[in-house]
C-alpha cells in the first residue's frame, strides 16, 4: 500500500540518518524538499507516537490532489534545533517538544543573514476561519493557550498535545480503606497507611522524575492571580524584575510537600527509585510494586507494547489541595489538625461528593479559593509545539496543513489514531465514535481534563526565557528531588534550604540576568 510503503521508507531513512549523525532528516534522498507540492515534516516521536500525524497527512493528501506529505520521525529532537540554527533544516514543518522562545525574542544570524525570528508568522491562519467552520484557531484554543502563544500580537507556534501530568494510582493495588487524598496532609497519611500494610506508596525515576507538577501546589497556595504576576516578572511586593521574584511563599510550601514525599527516612518511595530509569520505574508501577507514580497521560502509549488494558487499571487522582492553603483562608480556624479536617470537608463540598455539606463558618471567598485550587491540573502540552522554519520555501502549503490540523475532521483523526489523546483545541471529545477509540484510562483521563483547569507556568518573559532560569533550580546543581531524597545526610538539602539558595544565587547574579534579558531598570 502507498501509505505503509511511504511510512516505512521515510522512517527507515530517518533512522539511518540519525545513526549517521545527520543534522537534517528531510529529503529521504530523492530531492523532495525542492518539490513545491511535497510537504516535508520532521516530528518528535515520543510518548504520543506519530500515528495521528500520518492519519492527518493521508487525509490532507486526499483533500489536496497532487500534494504529497512526507513525515520523518525521530526520538532525538535535539537535531531539529541544530539544523535550524545552522540553516540546514530542509523541512517545512517541525513538531517539537519545546517552544524555544529565544528563537522568537532574540535575533539570530545564520550564514550572514540576520533573522528577527526563526519561525514563520502564523497570525493569518490563527485569525481567519478554519475552512468549512465558523471559528478561528485563536477562538478554538483552550482558554489561556492562545494568550500564551501570542507574542507582540502575533503567533508563531501550533499546539499538538495536551500532556496532563500528576499522580497516577493503580486501582488493582488500591484498597477500599484507603481514602483518595483530598489534601496533601491526607496524602502523607495515605502513604503511612500503605507503608503499614507492607506496600510501597510511590515509585519514580530520579533520572527523569516527573514530579514537576508540584508547581500546582504553589499555584494553589498563592493563587492564579499571583502566578500570573510571577509569569510577567513581578515579585510578591509588586516590583518588576527583582531577584525577589522567586520568593513567592507557595514555592517553598510546594517544596515542603515534595520533601515529605521524597525524604528517605519516611520510606514512601521505592528504594530503587534513585537508580531506576524512567522505563524501569514505569514498569514496576504497572506491575504493582508500588501503588502510585508521578507520570503523564502518555504512559498508556509508552507501555501498550508490554501490557494489555485488562492487565493494569490505572487512573489519575485529582490533585490534592495543599494543606497550608488554610493559612490564606481566614474563615478556617482551629488547630492544624482541625483546619485540615475542615479543608477536607470543603474539598468534598466543591467536589460535589454525595452528602457533603459546607462546614459552618467557612466564607464563600475561601470556598472559591479552594474550588479553584482543587480544579488545577498540571499540563506540559503547551510546550508541545509545531512551527514553520522562517526559510522554508513552502510556507503557504505548510500553513494550509496546520490550519487543517485545527479542523474538526483532523481532530477526530488525531483522537482516533492516537487512541484517545487530544490537543489544546476545543472539541466534543464525548462523541461515541471517539469514546469507542479510547481505553478506560483515556476515558477517565479525558473526563478529568474536561473537569479541570489546565495549569502551567509560562516562563515566557525574557527574564526567564532568555536567561536560562529554571524553576527552583538556580541555587543547586540538578533537580530538587536529588537533594530532597538523598540518603547521605551530607547530600540532603531541605525545602527551605533549596528555596533560600535559589534566591541568594539569583540575587548574586541578577545584574547578569538583566543584561542577558536586555532589561534596563
Amino acid at each position: 500500500m502507498k501509505v505503509s510503503v511511504k511510512r516505512a521508507f521515510c522512517t527507515a531513512m530517518s533512522a539511518m540518518l540519525t545513526l549517521a549523525g545527520a543534522a537534517g532528516l528531510a529529503s529521504c534522498g530523492d530531492g523532495g524538499e525542492s518539490d513545491p507540492n511535497t510537504l516535508i515534516i520532521d516530528a518528535f516521536e515520543g510518548g504520543y507516537g506519530v500515528d495521528w500525524l500520518y492519519a492527518i497527512a493521508d487525509k490532507f493528501e486526499e483533500k489536496n490532489e497532487g500534494v504529497s506529505v512526507r513525515i520523518y520521525p525521530t526520538e532525538d529532537d535535539s537535531m531539529f534545533g541544530t539544523s535550524l540554527l545552522s540553516g540546514r533544516l530542509t523541512s517545512d514543518i517541525v513538531f517539537e517538544r519545546y517552544p524555544y522562545w529565544e528563537r522568537i525574542l532574540r535575533p539570530t544570524t545564520i550564514g550572514g543573514t540576520t533573522y528577527e525570528c526563526l519561525y514563520e508568522d502564523l497570525t493569518d491562519i490563527y485569525t481567519t476561519d478554519i475552512p468549512g467552520e465558523d471559528v478561528t484557531i485563536e477562538e478554538k484554543l483552550i482558554d489561556g493557550v492562545a494568550e500564551y502563544y501570542r507574542t507582540d500580537g502575533k503567533y508563531y507556534h501550533f499546539n499538538w498535545a495536551v500532556g496532563v501530568m500528576g499522580i497516577l494510582y493503580n486501582e488493582k493495588q488500591w484498597k477500599p480503606n484507603w481514602q483518595l487524598p483530598r489534601t496533601t496532609d491526607e496524602l502523607i497519611e495515605v502513604c503511612e497507611q500503605i507503608k503499614s500494610e507492607n506496600k510501597i506508596p510511590f515509585v519514580y525515576s530520579l533520572k527523569n522524575t516527573y514530579w514537576g507538577f508540584y508547581d500546582v501546589w504553589a499555584a494553589q497556595y498563592d493563587g492564579l492571580e499571583a502566578m500570573a504576576d510571577y509569569d510577567e516578572g513581578y515579585d510578591p511586593s509588586g516590583e518588576r524584575y527583582t531577584p525577589e521574584l522567586v520568593l513567592y511563599q507557595g514555592f517553598e510550601e510546594a517544596l515542603e510537600v515534595l520533601g515529605e514525599l521524597l525524604k528517605d527516612e519516611n520510606g514512601y518511595c521505592h528504594p530503587s527509585s534513585r537508580e531506576y530509569t524512567f522505563t524501569d520505574a514505569q514498569i514496576k508501577f504497572l506491575e504493582g510494586e508500588a501503588v502510585m507514580q508521578p507520570n503523564g497521560d502518555w504512559i498508556e502509549s509508552e507501555m501498550s507494547a508490554n501490557f494489555s488494558e485488562d492487565e493494569v487499571t490505572i487512573q489519575f487522582m485529582k490533585m490534592p489541595v495543599i494543606s497550608s492553603i488554610v493559612d490564606k483562608c481566614t474563615s478556617i480556624q482551629g488547630t492544624p489538625e482541625e483546619k485540615d479536617e475542615i479543608l477536607r470537608e470543603v474539598v468534598d463540598y466543591v467536589d460535589g461528593t454525595e452528602g457533603a455539606v459546607l462546614p459552618q463558618g467557612v466564607s464563600e471567598e475561601d470556598v472559591e479559593r479552594i474550588r479553584t485550587a482543587r480544579s488545577l491540573m498540571h499540563t506540559t502540552g503547551q510546550e508541545h509545539t509545531a512551527y514553520i522554519p522562517i526559510y522554508s520555501n513552502k510556507k503557504d502549503l505548510a500553513k494550509k496543513f496546520l490550519q487543517y490540523m485545527a479542523s474538526d475532521e483532523a481532530i477526530e483523526l488525531y483522537v482516533t489514531a492516537s487512541g484517545g489523546y487530544r490537543t489544546m483545541l476545543k472539541y466534543d471529545y464525548d462523541k461515541p465514535e471517539l469514546q469507542d477509540a479510547m481505553s478506560s484510562f483515556m476515558k477517565s483521563t479525558n473526563k478529568l481534563t474536561e473537569e479541570s483547569r489546565l495549569f502551567f507556568m509560562k516562563h515566557k518573559d525574557p527574564i526567564f526565557s532568555l536567561t536560562g532560569y529554571v524553576f527552583m533550580r538556580n541555587g543547586i546543581t540538578g533537580w530538587p528531588e536529588t537533594y530532597l531524597s538523598a540518603t547521605n545526610p551530607d547530600d540532603y538539602l531541605s525545602a527551605e534550604t533549596i528555596y533560600q539558595r535559589n534566591y541568594t544565587t539569583l540575587k548574586s547574579q541578577w545584574d547578569n540576568y538583566l543584561a542577558t534579558a536586555n532589561i534596563v531598570r
